[in-house]
């Protein structure tokens, strides 16, 4: 029966009677489906149909003729259900069975599994398959994190040659990801354009779906969002052609990316809808990205005030993960960040405090993980925000100044814009509300350009101060509209800031005038003289740009100065 497009599934009768082990031929009938699929390039049936036939040397022959082949195939699920009905033998013999199914562990996230398969070849096999065990290597290291060994061990695996294309490619979506975490965007482009070409010698969407992902992650990582949404459409619509056949990682990663975009731009109800579909795809897949679905989810729940949801969101994620058997490592982390940022909207302190105890080890091993390039980062926001709400500016200054320092110039844009709005606070603190305002509005400026919102529905609880002062600063855009969504904030567009910022001692005197004190009240409750008081008073005057003490006091108020 033609499933439409590239895949077939057999009719249900003809399905039982090649299984049927007593009518004589059964090997021959699943010897025989299985080349039929593996003229058609479906590896995962070609597989299981030999393995029904019980032909050790025809499982081995396809093992060792297609062994990145599932990287085109990309359905992990059904390998991994084939994994349970291997023989033990079968691995012992084939090394590059071995090598397939350490794949097929790796992109499921079991990477201990993966490992010991590696760990368990002997070192002639080891040496001969050099080349296609440090590509696997290296897309474990990246997933764990691991950007430099990662980005060694792909150079390795390119430079010694034997890699099939399937590898090659991989290898290259690899060092582009690793490149762009390391923020170098014009070699991780280039290492991207690499790919792209080997997907398309290939002739697999699935590959080059990949290659799409892998370019939007990119764009993604420099702040280009409407960029990177241009790129995952038309991907996806390039994917509507081949709908029918099992589910793929490089679908299910294109529509999660998209998720990602619109979640950055505020975008819910679209999110939402699409959530519903890429996640049923992804858990279809055995995709990993599943893991980032619920995080969106978790993400959107809380930016609506849902904390009940976002906290059932990630119960549930943490139990998917379990039952998949994924390494600890790569979901914990994700889900104890995403608990701590739901206990400070709940202003749980202590609770807040203990989970970035329990990731401290994480943080200190420096991983970027690849579905989450700005974790690392949010992380150390997430000690400035707790440092924030117990009252310790300068723990959460250090903290700020340490984590650009490790960054240096390698920060994604979206840590950036979280950092910058953190550092808008400290200055309101440190300076004074005109200059924590001119910071917040340059901020705003800059994200408006992608419509990126996330970073302050994630700070709208510390930025809530602060954005009701400045909003009437804003010129009128959709941005603008979006913050006074998010804020609960409407009014009109105001003059300029001013020129010279308002010191804090001036603030000081304005707010006892604003009270009605005569020069000589305030010169007393300050314990300064009364010519400082009219010194102070004409500078005021001077830089609302007014000539009167009632004047100055509707500026003021105007300017959100009291």
């Amino acid at each position: 029966m033609p499933g439409g497009g590239r895949w077939y599934r057999l009719n249900p009768l003809l399905m039982d009677w090649l299984k049927n082990p007593v009518m004589a031929g059964y090997t021959d009938r699943m010897l025989a489906a299985s080349r039929w699929f593996g003229s058609r390039n479906q590896f995962p049936e070609e597989l299981r149909y030999s393995l029904l036939a019980g032909d050790t040397e025809e499982v081995i022959r396809i093992a060792s003729e297609g062994s990145e082949a599932l990287l085109l195939g990309q359905d992990t699920a059904s390998l991994l259900r084939l994994r349970k009905s291997l023989p033990a033998h079968l691995l012992e013999r084939s090394p590059r069975l071995r090598i397939v199914y350490s794949w097929v562990h790796a992109i499921g996230g079991q990477f201990r599994q993966a490992q010991a398969l590696i760990d368990g070849m002997s070192k002639e096999n080891y040496q001969e398959y050099e080349a296609r065990i440090c590509a696997l290597k290296a897309f474990i290291m990246r997933g764990e994190g691991q950007v430099a060994p990662a980005l060694e061990m792909a150079d390795r695996a390119l430079a010694g040659g034997g890699s099939s294309p399937q590898g090659q490619l991989v290898t290259q979506m690899v060092r582009a990801s690793a490149l762009c975490a390391s923020g170098r965007f014009p070699e991780a482009r280039e290492a991207n354009r690499a790919a792209s070409r080997l997907a398309r010698e290939a002739g697999d969407f699935g590959s080059e779906a990949l290659a799409v992902y892998a370019h939007a992650r990119i764009e993604l990582g420099k702040g280009a969002l409407k960029h990177a949404e241009q790129l995952l459409r038309t991907g996806l619509d390039t994917a509507v052609l081949e709908m029918a056949r099992p589910a793929r990682i490089g679908e299910a990663r294109l529509q999660l990316n998209l998720v990602l975009v619109l979640w950055h731009q505020g975008r819910y109800a679209e999110a939402d809808r699409l959530l519903v579909a890429c996640g049923r795809h992804a858990e279809q897949a055995r995709d990993l990205g599943l893991l980032l679905a619920m995080a969106i989810r978790v993400l959107i729940c809380r930016s609506q005030g849902r904390l009940e949801d976002a906290f059932v969101w990630i119960g549930r994620a943490e139990r998917i993960m379990h039952t998949w058997q994924v390494d600890e490592s790569l979901y914990v982390p994700v889900l104890e960040a995403l608990k701590a940022s739901c206990w400070l909207a709940q202003n749980q302190l202590e609770s807040v405090a203990q989970a970035l105890v329990k990731l401290q080890p994480y943080r200190d091993a420096g991983c970027v993980p690849e579905l989450f390039p700005m974790m690392p980062g949010l992380l150390d926001c997430l000690q400035v925000r707790l440092d924030l709400a117990r009252g310790e500016t300068v723990k959460a200054r250090e903290t700020l100044a340490n984590t650009r320092k490790r960054y240096n110039e390698a920060i994604p844009w979206g840590v950036d814009l979280h950092m910058r709005l953190l550092d808008a606070i400290l200055i309101s603190e440190d300076k004074g509300v005109v200059a924590g305002q001119k910071k917040l509005i340059s901020v705003i400026s800059e994200a408006e350009k992608e419509h990126f919102i996330s970073p302050f529905a994630e700070l709208k609880r510390e930025l809530d101060e602060l954005m009701q002062k400045a909003y009437g600063q804003l010129p009128e855009t959709p941005f603008r509209a979006a913050l006074g969504q998010l804020f609960d904030i409407t009014g009109e567009v105001l003059p300029a800031l001013l020129a010279e910022p308002i010191s804090e001692r001036e603030q000081g005197v304005l707010g006892l005038i604003a009270k009605g004190l005569s020069n000589q009240a305030i010169a007393d409750q300050l314990h300064i003289s009364l010519h400082t008081v009219k010194t102070h008073a004409r500078r005021i005057n001077a830089k609302l740009e007014v000539r009167s003490r009632t004047q100055a006091i509707v500026r003021a108020r105007e300017l959100g100065l009291l």
